[in-house]
């Protein structure tokens, strides 16, 4: 029942902000809407900004966070260093293994 409620002021909500789209100033400066809607299109519009700015902000922060802990500068390493291994030459060790393993090592360039 609960759920049925949800879908039903979703629906709701979905066709007033139809309705209040349908209503939004044209081009021509003809608002042809009350001050009212035009209230509910500016608070639409807002909310659609802050939620395209909430989602740059945690990206940025998520991007920090995995430089930080990628070049280990809390650690005290160099984040120079961690830039300047990034577009060094890559040399991979063979696998340690026992003499009755047979091993595969492939190579990526």
């Amino acid at each position: 029942k609960a759920e049925k409620a949800e879908k039903a002021e979703k629906a709701e909500k979905a066709e007033k902000v139809e309705k209040v789209a349908a209503a939004s100033p044209t081009n021509n400066g003809d608002t042809g809407s009350t001050p009212n809607q035009q209230k509910a299109v500016t608070a639409t519009r807002s909310s659609e900004m802050h939620s395209a700015v909430l989602l740059a902000a945690c990206l940025a922060c998520a991007v920090v966070m995995a430089v930080v802990q990628q070049s280990d500068v809390l650690n005290g390493g160099s984040f120079t260093k961690w830039v300047d291994s990034l577009f060094e030459e890559h040399v991979v060790p063979p696998p340690v293994a026992h003499d009755s393993v047979c091993t595969i090592q492939f190579c990526q360039s």
